[in-house]
């Protein structure tokens, strides 16, 4: 449900879209769908370049 939850998040608030990509990653990521959680803080560095969060949850699945 969250997955969900988020993705309405992004298609309806877009102020809040980086945030909203990083925890639907971590979300994915717990349901072990790795490439959705890459593409989602790989959008989440692009729309905020100073977030070191995202960085480091892409940087943990690089090395997996």
């Amino acid at each position: 449900y969250a997955i969900v939850d988020f993705t309405e998040l992004i298609k309806h608030n877009p102020n809040h879209q980086a945030k909203a990509r990083l925890y639907r990653g971590k979300c994915y990521v717990n349901i072990e769908d790795y490439q959705q959680a890459f593409d989602d803080f790989c959008v989440a560095i692009h729309l905020n370049p100073n977030d070191w969060e995202s960085f480091y949850h892409r940087g943990c699945l690089l090395r997996k």
